[in-house]
């Protein structure tokens, strides 16, 4: 779950925040599988600025975790709890914080969050296990309230051709502390249909349909054309124990917000020097970036320093993507391998070590004409083979 504060929202357009959302859940589902629906919780004026799309999704997956206050009269938003704020329709919310100021037995504060779920177990399930099928679930509530000290609303659940038999109730209490639902008491029986009594003076009457369909593809592979550039840069040689620079050039091709980038490095070495807010993580070894911005994203260099451990010797690969908002990956390209030899120090002096040969020079020319090297480099490597 990501918690979208108003804050963000203020200093973001809608736009900017749609999109970094994107990003987000797709790094997850990245990390943890596509089946992976995650959580966004957040206010009513803060949602509203969602894009058209975005919402859609979320509200329609049971993916929207709203927070709107309403301390007294609380059962009377049960329907959209956003009805008068923003212009926002949260009908189909799926978690409703509506207070911050109740208590539970058993936290010792005086007070506590508290949220409503907007169906019973069965739902919850639902949000939490991802079907694996291609299940179809239609769903009709019909409740009427009329205007009498007592009412019988009847719900009726239509059949179904999933496994999926959800029974739609108006929410779930906790099993201690207050219940916002604490005024209706409820029976199911086999049958499908529930009848509940309660004294209300509140004329209601909703009526929805709910229809979800949830289609499982299977995975091809499609060639798309990159968004970003990203080029990484290290020198073909160095020996043991030795730290040299790392840098990654990011060019975006398009307007982006955000963007996810993840590099591999050997295992057993040292990463420091970390720029740009990386995040270092283990199993396997990588730095991770995350990158979003108010206003579109500008070209830009991350760059580190790594250390080689003491007993290297041979050739060592490094790989990375980059994640964008579009589900689209880039792979980062330029000089993906190093070649540790132990006793070498100079840009293209192979073993064996201290005998330069004019193919060596060669190979360092070309490399310098290619920019891979530097003039500097050949220079060294031709007044170490003179001597």
């Amino acid at each position: 779950m990501v918690d979208v504060e108003q804050e963000a929202c203020n200093e973001m357009s809608g736009e900017a925040i749609s999109q970094w959302i994107r990003i987000w859940i797709n790094y997850v589902q990245q990390k943890k599988g596509n089946n992976i629906k995650p959580i966004v919780y957040t206010g009513c004026c803060c949602a509203a600025k969602f894009d058209s799309q975005l919402i859609t999704d979320l509200l329609n997956e049971n993916r929207l975790w709203i927070a709107r206050y309403r301390y007294t009269d609380h059962t009377n938003y049960l329907s959209n709890p956003c009805r008068d704020v923003c212009s926002f329709d949260a009908s189909k919310w799926a978690f409703w914080q509506w207070t911050n100021q109740t208590h539970i037995d058993g936290i010792p504060y005086q007070y506590v969050d508290e949220d409503i779920l907007n169906g019973d177990m069965n739902k919850l399930n639902t949000i939490l296990i991802s079907p694996t099928t291609n299940p179809t679930v239609t769903t009709t509530t019909t409740t009427s309230i009329t205007t009498t000290s007592t009412t019988t609303p009847t719900t009726t659940t239509s059949s179904s051709t999933s496994t999926v038999s959800p029974t739609t109730t108006v929410c779930t209490c906790p099993p201690t502390g207050y219940c916002p639902c604490s005024s209706t008491s409820s029976t199911t029986s086999t049958s499908t249909t529930t009848s509940t009594t309660r004294a209300t003076t509140t004329t209601v009457t909703t009526s929805s349909t709910t229809t979800r369909q949830t289609t499982t593809t299977s995975s091809a592979t499609t060639t798309t054309t990159p968004l970003v550039t990203v080029a990484r840069e290290l020198p073909s040689n160095a020996q043991p124990s030795s730290t040299f620079p790392v840098s990654i050039a990011v060019d975006f091709d398009d307007i982006f917000y955000g963007c996810g980038m993840v590099e591999y490095y050997p295992s057993g070495w040292v990463i420091s020097d970390l720029s740009d807010e990386g995040f270092l993580k283990s199993n396997p070894n990588r730095i991770e970036w995350i990158f979003f911005a108010g206003n579109a994203l500008q070209d830009q260099t991350v760059t580190y320093n790594i250390t080689v451990p003491a007993n290297a010797s041979g050739n060592y690969a490094f790989t990375g993507i980059v994640m964008l908002s579009s589900s689209a990956n880039s792979t980062i390209i330029g000089d993906n391998s190093i070649n540790i030899s132990p006793g070498c120090y100079l840009e293209g002096d192979n073993p064996p070590c201290d005998q330069i040969t004019i193919s060596e020079i060669l190979d360092l020319i070309i490399n310098w004409s290619q920019g891979s090297a530097t003039i500097s480099d050949v220079l060294a490597l031709i007044v170490t083979w003179a001597k």
